[in-house]
């Protein structure tokens, strides 16, 4: 083999292996990105099914009240194993206000004479209260979570 053939050689060969090894380091880089972007998105359905449980029993409609609490209940299942604790505490407090209020508003209906109705409506304020405070607090609970800047 001729002398500069050798050389040639020997230098091609860590050069194609310092390639690879840049080409293995960018292709790690995207996966950890993209393993990020996928824990976004499912990360994300819990967050907007959270928020749109609080919006649809703040100002919905029975039928969006109905839709939105089957997706939450869906979703709920999801933060625990998604989130860290103070995000599926959160959830699970949202969960119970939410079917507080609704309790509340059967009792609203079912209710006989007017004392009841006065007091079941009186319930009822007291559990929207409550839902507005949990949807301002809503962002900063999840945005750490939610965070991309990482």
């Amino acid at each position: 083999m001729p002398y500069w053939l050798q050389i040639v050689v020997g230098i091609a060969v860590p050069a194609i292996a310092l390639f690879s090894a840049l080409i293995t380091y960018q292709q790690w880089r995207v996966g950890q990105r993209t393993l990020t972007h996928h824990l976004f998105d499912r990360r994300w359905r819990v967050y907007t099914a959270t928020h749109d449980v609080l919006v649809a029993h703040l100002t919905g409609d029975d039928e969006d009240q109905n839709q939105a609490g089957s997706e939450f209940a869906r979703r709920k299942v999801d933060a625990l194993f998604l989130f860290p604790p103070t995000v599926v505490a959160f959830v699970q407090e949202t969960h119970e206000a939410v079917f507080a209020l609704r309790a509340s508003e059967r009792a609203l209906k079912k209710s006989q004479n007017k004392d009841e109705a006065l007091a079941a409506q009186v319930d009822c304020r007291e559990k929207t209260s409550v839902l507005r405070a949990l949807h301002v607090r809503l962002p900063g609970v999840f945005r750490a979570s939610l965070d991309l800047t990482k």
